[in-house]
C-alpha cells in the first residue's frame, strides 16, 4: 500500500513538473559553459521573457575571478555581459557572481589554473542553443566561416586555433 501510494506522489510530481516546464514564460534563457580539456562546468544564469531578438548582448572582455573559501567558492564575472533590452532601452539583471558546488571545487580551480574557455550560450525555451558567444575573443558561433553554430568542443577547438 505505502510503495503504491509512493509511485503515485512521484507520478504526480513527474506530471505537475512536465506542466510548468510546458506553461514556461521564458523565451530565451542564457547558461555559461566553463570548459577545459578535462572539465566542463555549465551553469544557468538567467531566463529573458522575449525572444532574443528583443535584447542587445553586450561581452566586454574583462577578467573573470574564482575565489574560495573552504567549502564556499564562486566565480566573478565582473559585470562582462551586458544585456539591454531594445523596446525599453532598460538594463536586464545579470548574475555577476556564480556559485559553485563544493564537490566542483577543486576541478574548477584546476581549470581555472590551466586553459579554459568561457562560453555563454543562447538557447530558446525548448533548450536548443541559437548562438554561442566567447567570452574571452568575443567571437560568436554565427560569425565562424559561413554562420554555422558548432558544437561547444568544436567552437573552442577553432578559437584556440586562431592567431
Amino acid at each position: 500500500m505505502i510503495l503504491i501510494l509512493i509511485l503515485l506522489f512521484i507520478g504526480l510530481m513527474v506530471k505537475l513538473f512536465k506542466t510548468k516546464k510546458a506553461t514556461s514564460k521564458a523565451q530565451t534563457k542564457l547558461y555559461i559553459y566553463f570548459e577545459s580539456a578535462s572539465f566542463v562546468l555549465k551553469k544557468h544564469l538567467l531566463d529573458l521573457v522575449y525572444s532574443s531578438d528583443y535584447y542587445k548582448i553586450e561581452i566586454q572582455n574583462r577578467m573573470i575571478q574564482f575565489k574560495h573559501f573552504g567549502f564556499i567558492g564562486y566565480i566573478q564575472l565582473n559585470e562582462c555581459i551586458k544585456i539591454v533590452n531594445k523596446l525599453t532601452k532598460l538594463n536586464v539583471f545579470v548574475l555577476d557572481t556564480i556559485y559553485v558546488f563544493p564537490f566542483e571545487l577543486k576541478a574548477t580551480s584546476r581549470m581555472f589554473a590551466n586553459q579554459f574557455h568561457p562560453l555563454v550560450i543562447i538557447a530558446d525555451r525548448k533548450g536548443k542553443h541559437q548562438d554561442v558567444f566567447h567570452l574571452t575573443n568575443m567571437l560568436t558561433g554565427t560569425e565562424i566561416q559561413g554562420g554555422q553554430l558548432y558544437s561547444l568542443a568544436a567552437l573552442a577547438a577553432i578559437n584556440s586555433s586562431i592567431p
